[in-house]
């Protein structure tokens, strides 16, 4: 498919999460350019017991989207009625490392602290970072090896990747990419904006609570919510996820991720029933939630509506 000379991307939508790898099996097979968004982990429980391999591979996925390196990208209908932060947080949120780049060792470790990398003595895994003085060691969430960054003074003297077991150095590199560990990180700016919003809806929700003489409720409600603020900007948390549609705003879907997309919808009758299965299930998850200490109302709505999905079809 072309319009003036270009070639179009194309959007599959399958109707469930098992189709919607088929059908990426089964393009990439063909083209050998094909994406697979899968859903986020929604965890709005206070727990932290989801797949970080997931979040990994939406950050590629996402930095695949973002420049445009595929012909068909493929999301099941539980990914694509999931609201996403802007493109152009994603576009910022990544982190070059270049030899010979001036930044001081502080600054190179703050910034990781704020892509939702976990300062630790030694990194064993994705996701975390090491600081002994001049020498910075980060397992990059896109890689299969950590990376060792040394310094001299504040300039990048060496980067090279080494292995986690032995430490010895594997391969010396001039400059590196690091994802973020997730999306969802937020900066100094967004840290503010974020906790306006809570507050704001967290005040509407305690009248509406004491209006219906539910005050219990609303006393454990303003107790946990206000312990949560505190904690937005400074890493995860569990329980985090409760407060997505306040990080994305329920204003970007995917749809904002490309431009002038052929959108193919897979099954419309069985994909239409997902939605409203998916929409089922997540409200009767946080009535769950909801009886133990409240709920914001945004934290029930963090799907699309049929209505919404619709509309964006």
């Amino acid at each position: 498919l072309s319009s003036a000379g270009q070639e179009k991307k194309i959007l599959y939508i399958a109707h469930n999460d098992l189709a919607a790898r088929k059908a990426y099996d089964d393009f990439n097979g063909l083209t050998g350019d094909a994406v697979l968004l899968e859903p986020y982990e929604y965890m709005i429980y206070d727990t932290y017991a989801k797949s970080t391999e997931i979040e990994f591979r939406r950050m590629e996925s996402l930095r695949r989207i973002i420049k445009g390196e595929f012909k068909i990208l493929v999301v099941s209908v539980s990914a694509f009625i999931q609201y996403l932060v802007s493109p152009a947080h994603i576009r910022r949120s990544f982190l070059k490392i270049t030899s010979g780049m001036i930044t001081e060792p502080q600054d190179l470790a703050d910034m990781l602290a704020a892509m939702d990398y976990d300062r630790v003595s030694k990194v064993e895994e994705k996701g975390q970072f090491a600081v002994r003085g001049d020498i910075i060691d980060v397992f990059a969430s896109n890689e299969n090896s950590p990376i060792r960054v040394e310094f001299f003074d504040n300039e990048i003297d060496t980067i090279r990747f080494f292995d986690v077991v032995t430490q010895r150095t594997i391969e010396s590199i001039d400059d590196a990419e690091v994802y973020p560990v997730s999306e969802l990180c937020i900066g100094e700016i967004e840290e503010i904006n974020i906790r306006n919003r809570i507050e704001a809806a967290l005040k509407n929700k305690i009248i509406s609570l004491k209006n219906k003489k539910l005050d219990t409720i609303a006393e454990k409600l303003e107790k946990r919510v206000r312990s949560d603020i505190s904690k937005i900007g400074h890493g995860k948390f569990p329980g985090m996820d409760r407060y997505i549609p306040f990080i994305t705003g329920r204003e970007y879907t995917i749809l904002d991720y490309i431009d002038n997309a052929v959108v193919i919808l897979s099954e419309p009758d069985a994909a239409v029933q997902s939605v409203i299965t998916i929409a089922d299930e997540h409200t009767k998850m946080c009535e769950t939630v909801g009886e133990l200490s409240g709920l914001l109302e945004e934290t029930v709505n963090m799907y699309m509506s049929p209505d919404e999905f619709y509309a964006e079809i």
